[in-house]
């Protein structure tokens, strides 16, 4: 049992951080629906309840299938080749 706990505690920043992004992407999903939601407010129920369970479905799937989109990856500065442009008259 202490060899989990220590395990916890060496991984907790990264579980938090993971944690942190889950969240961060079902909130912003949940705004989204939530637009949509109000912008067809007219639609019919079945449609709409359909919406709000896809968010549901969202936040209690597994942090592990996160939108790519959302990761947050260290910046690494790259070169890029300079290029020779001429202007020609036309």
């Amino acid at each position: 049992m202490s060899d989990l706990l220590q395990g916890l505690a060496t991984n907790a920043p990264a579980i938090l951080k993971t944690l942190l992004i889950y969240e961060f992407q079902v909130t912003i999903f949940v705004l989204i629906v939530w637009g949509i939601d109000r912008w067809l407010r007219r639609a019919a129920p079945r449609f709409r309840y359909a919406l709000w369970l896809v968010v549901l479905v969202k936040a209690l799937w597994p942090p592990s299938f996160t939108i790519p989109g959302f990761t947050v990856l260290p910046a690494m500065p790259i070169e890029l080749p300079a290029l020779a442009i001429t202007a020609t008259g036309g």
